[in-house]
């Protein structure tokens, strides 16, 4: 059996302070390996801050859906905001 298709799932940051949402989507490929989708399209931080963000996906292995690498896939993803507002923006627009 397949874990749901959809989650919401409340996580930490590394320093342990402050939360964000991601969801997280499995799929499965034409070649029958399962990832992971992992949305954070809230970002990360604020604009300006360390280690900020715009929101993005990245695409991991299902074994490994926190830090995981697949092979060809760009670290980030990111939302193009030209197709609609999803969250803050480069220089606090939103």
């Amino acid at each position: 059996m397949l874990p749901a298709v959809h989650s919401l799932l409340p996580q930490c940051r590394s320093s342990g302070t402050g939360a964000r949402s991601e969801r997280l989507r499995l799929c499965l490929t034409d070649s029958g390996d399962l990832i992971t989708f992992q949305d954070h399209w809230t970002g990360h931080r604020s604009p300006g801050e360390p280690g900020y963000q715009r929101p993005h996906v990245h695409v991991r292995p299902f074994d490994d859906p926190r830090n995981g690498q697949l092979p060809g896939a760009e670290e980030h993803y990111y939302y193009d905001p030209s197709l609609g507002r999803t969250g803050p923006q480069p220089g606090g627009a939103h």
